[in-house]
């Protein structure tokens, strides 16, 4: 028997409250009222005020105003938030992050804002690797939000900031030399020299020789069978090679060095005078992995707060 909410059912059952249970809330409806604010909170501790707080955390659970729209959600709140964009870059086999570009969205007023496009010079052929944009919110990453790309070439490419050239491998050639300086002492009262090594310097030089072509924008090989557009690519490449720029060079097997061009480019007869190839040397100055040596190259602009790698 049940009497103003109460069981009359003794032992210990007796003047017991009737059992209410309520249900997750997963639907809301409105209608056939004005609304220029709603938010609904789990908080039943926040303080109730004549004010909306535009706030979200973990309890809130909608907040829609109404701004030609129903939407509730956190989504643009979030990228209201949002001060930076990244986009790192690893090989799917490893676990560092490269962030190779990087976007302020601090005065962002427009969705197109934020959008960031570019193009990665040091994705070196044969491996899968994983591409991830991530939102800097209150100086921490958010998600990463993750693709996968597998990179192929079938020929050397040289690169910088300004330009990307490539040879197919057929007829050309791409040799590396690992270089440890040292000095070779002959003393007088020794039959066998002294080897003196006082540098930590340990670097390869890679020497080059091929038919380069340039690549359109729309990563295009532009191949042309014209001897005279060839010799024109010859010369563009030696400019090209001779800009005082930091260069990345790949190879087809997944090699890749960032260098200097330390010898003078050169463009010489192979058997006939109109076949011409462009022989270069490329001495290596730093770790095309590290955002230290790609940011000193001018390859990235991405500020040192957001570096992984410090070598």
């Amino acid at each position: 028997m049940i009497f103003m909410q109460s069981f009359f059912c003794g032992e210990t059952n007796t003047v017991t409250c009737t059992p209410t249970t309520i249900e997750p809330i997963t639907h809301v409806k409105l209608e056939n009222a004005w609304f220029d604010d709603l938010r609904i909170t789990n908080d039943i501790n926040e303080e109730i005020s004549e004010k909306v707080v535009d706030i979200w955390n973990y309890d809130t659970a909608m907040h829609a105003k109404f701004d030609d729209d129903t939407y509730a959600g956190n989504v643009k709140w979030d990228i209201e938030r949002v001060s930076y964009l990244l986009i790192k870059r690893k090989k799917s086999s490893e676990y560092k992050w490269t962030t190779i570009d990087y976007k302020d969205v601090q005065l962002a007023t427009d969705v197109g804002d934020y959008n960031l496009q570019g193009t990665d010079f040091t994705a070196v052929p044969g491996y899968e690797y994983q591409y991830a944009a991530v939102a800097i919110v209150d100086n921490v990453e958010n998600e990463y939000s993750i693709e996968k790309v597998d990179v192929k070439s079938k020929g050397i490419v040289i690169a910088d900031s300004t330009a990307l050239w490539y040879t197919y491998l057929t007829d050309q050639y791409l040799d590396d030399v690992a270089v440890v300086p040292n000095a070779v002492v002959e003393t007088m009262y020794d039959r066998y020299p002294t080897i003196v090594s006082n540098t930590l310097a340990n670097y390869e030089q890679v020497t080059v020789n091929g038919e380069f072509v340039p690549i359109g924008d729309d990563g295009c090989t532009l191949l042309e069978d014209d001897e005279a557009v060839r010799t024109k690519w010859n010369k563009e490449a030696k400019l090209f090679l001779r800009n005082r720029r930091t260069k990345v060079l790949k190879s087809p097997d997944g090699r890749i060095w960032l260098g200097y061009i330390t010898t003078p480019p050169s463009d010489t007869a192979d058997g006939i005078y109109y076949i011409r190839k462009v022989t270069f040397t490329l001495t290596e100055t730093g770790n095309p992995d590290s955002e230290k040596y790609l940011y000193k190259a001018g390859i990235i602009d991405v500020p040192e707060n957001f570096w992984s790698y410090e070598t």
